[in-house]
């Protein structure tokens, strides 16, 4: 899934508000190439690209390329002009750093932009949003005269005056960066901020949105009550103006923590309902999270075939998106359900497909992971040796590289109950090698796994 903008998110003025829906309306109509200048700076900038990312591919917006920032990004676009494939236009595509086109190379990017402008639209299908500062638009005005002559639109967008919110993104399927995270004392003063604001200071649904980022923070924080009545002011911000997708965002939130505290049959109906509302408000992104997290849940609850139906159901909009990152997670669930049926060599099958992706898309973390549910299907069918050689090679070295001493200890856990399953010469001294280290490692971390590794030495007869 696309990441979110980076930098500091802000609540937008009421005018700008309205610039957005203008420039939304503008995207979904765009039957043809058009282009809009979109002035922004700092925060405003940073929930411009959030929103247009949120936007993409989903209510009536085509796909849009994001090009990067910076010089980097001002490169990308020189590559783009030169060597496009006329064939196979963009749908859609966002310059987010139109500063850096006019200082790059003296501007020649730019340059090169204007005197393609007879033929962006066989490039580019559809719009083209170039962000720039306010302050910089005129200098860029002058160096692309003709570029800026088929403008559809510019429009300014600015944030409410005052300290700015602070970064948080929405989360989709376990993919978006987290910001740091903030102490307790920021999240409350942030949440007093919000609090201040009258009700036709901001618009309701931008306020909305802030509280659903400032819940996310707190839920981080493992501030549950905080998060969860963020969730409930978000959601009755969202209702009041009818903002659809707003209350779905405010519900998944408010799931997310309901999963942690129950009860389960609220956690399940919270997730029914975003499911229904990202669905009406034509968001297909949210509504593949939602079935994924709905199967989850189910499956969590013991009703694994219900599960599979609404993980494939997932799958095959995650298909569509081309969300391959996606598709691989839900496709290890599946796999866990079909283990938990006793649908082994199924389970080993999917488990396997999915690992090119994980290496395609160099997530390390995820590739570990399956290879150690793998070993765990390989320690079912009896196949010890196998299961052993792969927790040690592979599995064991890919946490310790990517210094994940949790997943390390845990592996080194399964190794030992290999171990002593096998118990061939020298396996009860492995196992309680590699126990003891686990266990310290548990011990330090305070996690759950310390009083399970516990009782396995005692059921083991390892205790000193």
């Amino acid at each position: 899934m696309s990441q979110g903008a980076q930098g500091p998110l802000a609540l937008l003025t009421a005018d700008s508000e309205h610039n957005l829906d203008v420039l939304r309306r503008g995207l979904r109509r765009a039957a043809s190439f058009a282009f809009y200048v979109i002035l922004a700076a700092d925060a405003a900038r940073a929930e411009v690209l959030r929103r247009l990312r949120a936007w993409s591919g989903s209510g009536g917006v085509p796909a849009l390329r994001f090009f990067a920032e910076g010089a980097e990004g001002a490169e990308e676009v020189a590559r783009f002009l030169a060597v496009a494939d006329r064939t196979h236009p963009l749908a859609g595509a966002v310059i987010p750093d139109g500063v850096a086109l006019v200082e790059t190379d003296g501007g020649a990017v730019v340059a090169s932009l204007n005197m393609a402008r007879d033929v962006l639209g066989k490039l580019i299908r559809g719009p083209l949003v170039l962000v720039i500062a306010a302050d910089r638009a005129a200098e860029l005005s002058g160096m692309a005269p003709d570029l800026f002559d088929v403008r559809a639109a510019t429009l300014e967008i600015a944030s409410v005056p005052g300290d700015p919110a602070p970064t948080f993104a929405l989360n989709s399927a376990e993919t978006r960066d987290r910001p740091q995270a903030r102490s307790q004392a920021e999240l409350q003063a942030e949440a007093a901020r919000l609090r201040a604001f009258a009700d036709d200071q901001i618009p309701a649904g931008s306020l909305a949105d802030a509280w659903i980022r400032l819940g996310h923070a707190f839920f981080d924080a493992a501030e549950l009550g905080e998060a969860r009545a963020a969730a409930e002011e978000a959601r009755r911000l969202a209702e009041g103006v009818g903002y659809t997708s707003g209350v779905g965002d405010a519900l998944a939130l408010e799931a997310q923590v309901l999963e942690q505290t129950g009860p389960a049959e609220a956690w399940e109906q919270a997730l029914r309902r975003a499911l229904t509302l990202h669905r009406e408000a034509g968001e297909p992104v949210w509504t593949a999270v939602d079935l994924w997290r709905l199967g989850r849940a189910v499956a969590f609850l013991g009703r694994p075939e219900e599960a599979e139906g609404l993980l494939r159901e997932a799958i095959g909009l995650y298909e569509k998106l081309g969300d391959a990152r996606g598709r691989a997670i839900a496709l290890g669930d599946i796999a866990d359900t079909l283990e938990y049926r006793g649908q082994l060599d199924e389970s080993l099958r999917i488990r396997q497909e999915a690992l090119p992706v994980y290496e395609r898309l160099g997530d390390a973390r995820s590739r570990a992971v399956t290879l150690s549910k793998i070993a765990g299907v390989l320690l079912a069918r009896g196949k010890l040796d196998e299961a052993l050689h792969l927790l040690e090679h592979e599995v064991l070295p890919a946490f310790e590289r990517l210094g994940d001493v949790r997943g390390k200890l845990v592996c080194q856990t399964n190794m030992a109950i290999v171990h002593l399953e096998r118990g061939a010469p020298g396996d009860r001294e492995a196992a309680a090698e590699l126990l003891r280290s686990a266990g310290r490692d548990a011990e330090h971390l305070r996690v759950p796994e310390a009083a399970m590794i516990r009782e396995l030495r005692r059921n083991a007869g390892l205790d000193p």
